[in-house]
């Protein structure tokens, strides 16, 4: 049982990636398919700018069919992306995925529901329970393949550690799990704030622009009937429109805050990390730590359930 715990990093479950992989891939796609429909919304608003009709030699003006067409195709991007629903997929992935990590964590480290006092037998049979109600979960998400991953259920850094004696658990814990998601929570704190920051500045410009054309078009400062239409307050609202969307979807303020929040708390757990020197105090903090961080992305599924 004393047997130190070298490695660098605890092996996860093949669940854990496969659910992860599917995760990452959901993500891009939703993202993509707002991305798409927003972009094709302002390109319609910027084509509205232009008069072609005279260009055209015709009673139709071009880019009138255009605009339509590109608000035809953004429909078209809106019913698939409904169809295909991406982000449930992603959310039930990523709830998947972290479920599994915290399992991981609980078995290895001799965590409820995983006690110290089962047996090796015991545990496993327990885990692997977990494992399938997880996967029963998902339902119907398609779940990737990691090549890289080793297909184990219980790795074998996940066992050598569970042998380990408290201070080479409790130490492997501090490291890997207490401190690595802490340094995860902060720097994504960091990154929310900065693109909040970013995308409140673009839209303040935005606003401006609109103002302005609001203006013009009140004193009649540009031209309406030459090749381009200085009348931009289409533009400007729809530009509002796009980043307010654009913005709610990422929703960059609430994860900045959120984010913080979690890394805060698990510093204070953390604290209290070295004076745990009995099994029975230690199943009571992995609780709590796991808790903290099950807590956080509990509240992140719930606000963005789609």
């Amino acid at each position: 049982m004393g047997e130190q715990h070298q490695a660098d990093a605890l092996d996860l479950p093949y669940l854990f990636h496969a659910a992860d992989q599917t995760s990452e891939w959901a993500q891009t796609r939703a993202v993509r398919f707002v991305r798409w429909e927003l972009g094709l919304v302002l390109a319609g608003a910027v084509v509205g700018l232009f008069n072609l009709e005279r260009l055209a030699g015709g009673s139709i003006d071009p880019a009138g069919v255009i605009a339509a067409l590109a608000f035809t195709v953004a429909l078209f991007v809106k019913l698939q992306w409904s169809s295909e629903n991406p982000e449930a997929q992603w959310f039930k992935a990523r709830a998947a995925a972290e479920s599994i990590k915290t399992l991981a964590w609980r078995y290895a480290v001799c965590a409820p529901p995983f006690p110290y006092a089962l047996t090796d037998a015991e545990a496993d049979e327990l885990f692997v329970g977990r494992v399938r109600d997880v996967i029963a979960d998902m339902g119907e998400a398609v779940l990737g393949v990691q090549p890289d991953a080793e297909p184990e259920q219980i790795t074998a850094t996940m066992r050598s550690l569970r042998a380990a004696d408290l201070a080479t658990r409790r130490d492997a814990y501090q490291k890997l799990r207490i401190r690595d998601q802490q340094r995860w929570y902060t720097a994504k704190s960091a990154l929310n704030t900065a693109m909040m920051r970013r995308w409140r500045n673009r839209l303040l410009v935005v606003e401006i622009v609109g103002i302005v054309a609001g203006v013009s078009k009140a004193f009649g400062f540009f031209p309406t009937d030459g090749l381009i239409s200085w009348d931009v307050l289409g533009l400007a609202a729809a530009g509002v429109a796009a980043i307010s969307a654009w913005t709610k979807t990422r929703q960059h303020d609430t994860l900045a805050s959120s984010y913080a929040v979690a890394a805060q708390e698990l510093a204070t757990i953390g604290a209290l990390l070295p004076h745990q020197t009995t099994e029975e105090s230690w199943e009571e903090f992995v609780e709590t730590a796991e808790g903290a961080v099950s807590r956080e992305h509990t509240s992140w599924r719930a606000r963005r359930k789609p």
